[in-house]
């Protein structure tokens, strides 16, 4: 049975989104189930769009991510270029640590990351390469 991966990672600029959907693109070709919450759109532009609250919108994602990560079995925390995690990923990889599910950090470019988040994590690795033999370990579980 495929493993699920619950990928954590910045989506609201396009250079965030752009990176995300290239590694989900690449995870899926090397047979990994990946739920990414970016793959839902973004609230406020669904808002906008449909004509719904912000509020309401952002509570059905909430349900939504959170069924997400209850269905996945292994988190993803993935910054893929220079800048801070998101607060959202940072809760995120925190719901995965207290679920006691793996958190690997995939960090390439090589961001500096606070104790609190490098703890909750069993491995922290810069490059595809090292994120795959991680991944492997969480596979055979």
């Amino acid at each position: 049975m495929r493993k699920t991966i619950y990928l954590a990672a910045p989506i609201h600029k396009t250079e965030d989104s752009s990176q995300n959907e290239v590694l989900i693109t690449r995870l899926r070709k090397d047979d990994w189930e990946v739920w990414s919450p970016q793959e839902a759109g973004i609230a406020s532009e669904i808002a906008a769009r449909t004509g719904r609250s912000l509020a309401e919108v952002r509570r059905e994602f909430c349900v939504t991510d959170l069924k997400g990560m209850e269905k996945s079995d292994v988190c993803v925390a993935y910054l893929g270029r220079t800048r801070e995690p998101s607060q959202g990923m940072l809760w995120e990889m925190g719901w995965f640590y207290a679920m006691n599910k793996p958190v690997i950090f995939f960090n390439p470019a090589y961001n500096p990351i606070t104790l609190m988040a490098e703890f909750t994590c069993m491995k922290v690795v810069n490059t595809y390469g090292e994120l795959l033999k991680a991944l492997e370990s969480v596979r055979h579980v």
